[in-house]
């Protein structure tokens, strides 16, 4: 059995993911579960290794592309995990309330399978992730990459918004790598934040917002 992702079909901003590990009855009963009680519909799909990017589509052109990585600190080799998630979510330039990193369920079982707890000090440098799932939502860090993405997923982005009738569309694609035409499509959003794309965590302000405007005429 693959390993495999379970979530409610009618949920934002990451909530209700679970990711199932190989042969294990156990998790999908779990995941199941949590999911019905959070909408009507369940959506199961094949667990796709690579990283996650968020293509925002905005009229005929796509306006900014973010990598969006895992909620994530870095060890300084004296500070414990609890510590360094307090540290980063008073960095001013971390910008995402209310998506502070926590140290919740979640975040504590996937410690826990990397053998850490939150009083672990990290080495100098060392980076780890608290979360599986890479939405803003959930502390995860946007970074800039629009100007480093080949054209051809570009134009995948495109004909996915164009497909679905939408003007204005977020394209989650997961990318394993660059250097070739690999990709899968797990989520068309018709109300995508654009904060993100805005005041990324890191690189270059794309001003959708004036992207926006322009397209209802309005400037």
């Amino acid at each position: 059995m693959r390993r495999c992702v379970v979530k409610p079909a009618t949920t934002n901003f990451g909530i209700g993911i679970h990711f199932i590990p190989k042969n294990s009855p156990y998790a999908w009963r779990e995941a199941i579960h949590a999911c019905f009680k959070l909408s009507g519909t369940v959506v199961a799909e094949t667990f796709i290794q690579g990283k996650e990017y968020r293509f925002l589509v905005i009229g005929n052109a796509v306006n900014g592309i973010v990598y969006r990585e895992p909620a994530n600190i870095i060890g300084d080799g004296i500070s414990r995990i609890k510590n360094l998630v307090q540290a980063k979510n008073e960095n001013p330039n971390y910008y995402r309330f209310p998506y502070f990193l926590k140290l919740e369920k979640f975040e504590l079982n996937f410690l826990k399978a990397q053998g850490l707890t939150p009083t672990s000090i990290l080495p100098q440098g060392k980076k780890i992730y608290l979360r599986e799932n890479s939405n803003i939502s959930t502390g995860g860090d946007s970074i800039d990459v629009t100007d480093s993405v080949p054209n051809f997923f570009h134009s995948i982005a495109l004909k996915s918004a164009k497909a679905c009738g939408a003007k204005i569309c977020g394209v989650d694609m997961i990318i394993p790598s660059f250097s070739g035409q690999n990709y899968a499509i797990i989520e068309l959003n018709y109300n995508p934040a654009i904060f993100f794309h805005s005041v990324p965590f890191q690189g270059k302000d794309r001003d959708p917002g004036s992207a926006l405007l322009k397209l209802f005429n309005l400037i």
